[in-house]
């Protein structure tokens, strides 16, 4: 199934009870958008025209402008799977979907106080990319020492990796943690033009708060 078709089907069956989301380019998302686009993308099935593999996203705005970026995923499920066939039936379980799974789960990560509080959670976050979107919401929520903190973890996570890929993320971190210890605010100012750019290299600037 193609983008357009399953924009179409999102208008014609979903929009109308979902007040205050928007479809783009085979994603629906609340709006206005805020520090973070939730929003539910559909992606097709090679093996069935009219299967749709449903995921709701969170996704920080306020992000470094690089390609790999923090997103908290969970899968839409339903036996049988979800499917847009545009019988009316078949689209109220995808609506039933967002209503009963998307929605609460957005719910625990849709601010970034809720993003920052995972800090404190246990078992303690590994995942560095996490721990980045936790270190730039607690720089919003001008706690330089959360943010610190949460690099410092995500440094050593990547160093103890090994990897390339894990070096040059951890160089770069590192990098972050210096331009904040040296001027937090001037850092801080960055944040909005990140979400800035992050909206308009995804074609959404116009649906922003």
């Amino acid at each position: 199934m193609k983008t357009k078709d399953i924009d179409r089907l999102v208008r014609q069956h979903l929009l109308r009870r979902l007040p205050n989301w928007e479809v783009s380019r085979g994603v629906i998302f609340i709006k206005p958008i805020e520090e973070c686009l939730c929003s539910v993308g559909f992606g097709t099935s090679s093996f069935d025209a009219n299967l749709v593999y449903t995921e709701a996203i969170v996704q920080p705005l306020y992000l470094p402008p690089v390609r790999e970026k923090f997103k908290r995923l969970k899968r839409l499920k339903r036996p049988g799977g979800l499917r847009f066939t545009g019988r009316e039936e078949e689209m109220r379980h995808v609506f039933d979907a967002i209503r009963e799974q998307a929605i609460p789960f957005f719910r625990t990560a849709d601010t970034p106080e809720k993003i920052a509080a995972a800090i404190h959670q246990m078992p303690a976050v590994e995942d560095p990319y996490e721990l980045e979107a936790i270190a730039m919401s607690c720089v919003l929520l001008k706690d330089r020492e959360g943010a610190q903190q949460a690099l410092a973890r995500a440094v050593h996570s990547l160093i103890e990796d090994g990897r390339e890929w894990c070096a040059a993320m951890a160089a770069r971190l590192r990098a972050t943690s210096e331009r904040m210890e040296s001027d937090f605010e001037a850092f801080s100012a960055e944040l909005p033009k990140w979400r800035q750019e992050n909206l308009e290299s995804m074609e959404l600037a116009s649906f922003q708060a």
